[in-house]
């Protein structure tokens, strides 16, 4: 059979507009969101330069690549307050959602800054307000007023509670857990955007531009989950390689049948990662001792293939 993939190219106000007809769900057989104050403080810090350097509105012809965001359309079912059901088409994340999770924080932490400004009468505020609110919300067909209650991206690849942290970021600029990647880094980005704004309070509404309009993303959008795992299972997100775990799990998945069947995987694999972290150990560490016991069996010694502490197992077995 035949496989199709569409490869874009889009600004990030562009791209993420695309959310408001066709929302962003990262699927539950994803990772979680996992990056550190070392991923931020990078993708904040790349696009400024970018800024200052080559970007802003002066220089309307520059663009700074951010990376591909990998995904599949598709239909989901919901139940509406009278009780009926509908289907709406969305997209789903396959790859890129660690990028694509910190782009909505980011625009999130921006937005909430903004509505702080003194005056919010000022043109370049009202101006920029605007177009993160098309971002990261979804806006009314007719009046074009902001649906709070409603952003461009859900996961389900975390737990209620965390989910709920996340909604309330988007929905209401609030972080009251610490325990968790989402509170922490939109606080972070905050913080910067508070240092860089005292740095300079023009070039402030440069990053905002460069960001919005001159930082490109490339969507990938396969014709099928089984098209874009593939996909999924050969590319790296920014700073973030897929694991042995990740490509197991995504694998295992995409064969099985059948809604429940897919839950029923996931909630034991849940209850997997669950045990492990239990007994002081990682589910990642695990399938990847794996690996390198099954790379090691097999006399696998392509460097493409085999991480250096199993290259290392390698050469001591041949030493033996």
């Amino acid at each position: 059979m035949s496989t199709s993939i569409s490869v874009g190219k889009a600004t990030v106000a562009d791209f993420l507009r695309t959310g408001i007809s066709e929302q962003f769900i990262i699927p539950e057989f994803q990772r979680t969101y996992d990056w550190k104050e070392d991923q931020i403080r990078t993708l904040f810090e790349d696009i400024w330069n970018f800024t200052v350097e080559e970007g802003g509105p002066d220089r309307e012809n520059a663009t700074y690549f951010l990376g591909c965001i990998v995904s599949y359309k598709d239909n989901v079912e919901e139940t509406d307050s009278n009780g009926e059901k509908t289907k709406r088409t969305v997209q789903m994340i396959i790859d890129g959602q660690q990028r694509l999770t910190s782009l909505f924080l980011l625009l999130r932490a921006i937005y909430t800054k903004l509505c702080q400004s003194s005056d919010q009468s000022d043109l370049i505020v009202s101006n920029y307000k605007r177009q993160i609110e098309g971002s990261i919300w979804k806006l009314n067909k007719h009046t074009a007023e902001v649906i709070f209650d409603h952003p461009l991206l859900v996961s389900k690849a975390i737990s209620e509670k965390k989910n709920e942290v996340l909604h309330d970021i988007l929905c209401k600029g609030v972080a009251e857990d610490d325990d968790n990647n989402y509170s922490k880094n939109y606080k972070l980005f905050i913080k910067i955007y508070e240092e860089r704004s005292q740095d300079d309070p023009l070039l402030i509404y440069n990053f905002l531009y460069a960001l919005l309009r001159q930082t490109i993303i490339l969507p990938i959008t396969a014709d099928s989950q089984d098209t874009a795992l593939t996909i999924f299972s050969t590319l790296n997100d920014r700073g973030l390689p897929l694991t042995d775990a990740d490509i197991f799990k995504a694998n295992i998945y995409k064969h099985l049948e059948g809604e429940s069947a897919k839950h029923e995987f996931i909630e034991a694999w849940k209850a997997l990662n669950d045990k492990t972290a239990d007994a002081g150990e990682t589910l990642v560490n695990l399938f990847t001792y794996y690996m390198f016991y099954l790379r090691a069996k097999d006399e696998d010694s392509n460097s493409s293939t085999v991480s250096r502490p199993a290259q290392l197992l390698l050469q001591e077995k041949q030493t033996t």
